[in-house]
């Protein structure tokens, strides 16, 4: 598959996030693919996992996939940039799914990244819910 999309917008359903804004492009195959991502005006929304959307007025970057081992997939960003009216950065990094966990599991993930601005006032607005204690 080969394709470009602009002002992509799709809801959340269940445990799939919902993102509005999306340009990029994406190719693949059964084996694996890219996606690169140019948003501008962006939201995520993963409700189990933040409170409110997270906005971006920037959003670029480049992530792809891959299977690997017994039935797992990765998904690697090589570096993603964002920016909004908070914070500017950049986060990179892999998640692998674990597909043979003897427990039901979320997957791997190692992320590193850095901001070059943040409003340290508006830090929790951006704190996964299961530290929701921490806001108050």
């Amino acid at each position: 598959m080969k394709g470009r999309f602009e002002d992509l917008a799709v809801n959340a359903v269940d445990a799939w996030p919902g993102v509005t804004g999306i340009s990029g492009s994406v190719e693949g195959t059964e084996a694996g693919g890219t996606l690169t991502l140019d948003a501008r005006d962006a939201t995520f929304t993963l409700a189990r996992l933040f409170r409110a959307p997270l906005a971006f007025d920037r959003l670029a970057g480049r992530a792809s996939w891959r299977h690997v081992g017994a039935g797992a997939l990765e998904v690697a960003i090589g570096e993603m940039r964002f920016s909004n009216a908070d914070a500017e950065g950049r986060v990179s990094g892999t998640w692998r799914s674990l597909p043979r966990s003897p427990e039901r599991s979320p997957g791997f993930v190692d992320l590193k990244g850095g901001l070059s601005r943040a409003s340290a006032a508006r830090v929790a607005d951006y704190l996964p819910n299961n530290v929701a204690a921490t806001r108050e």
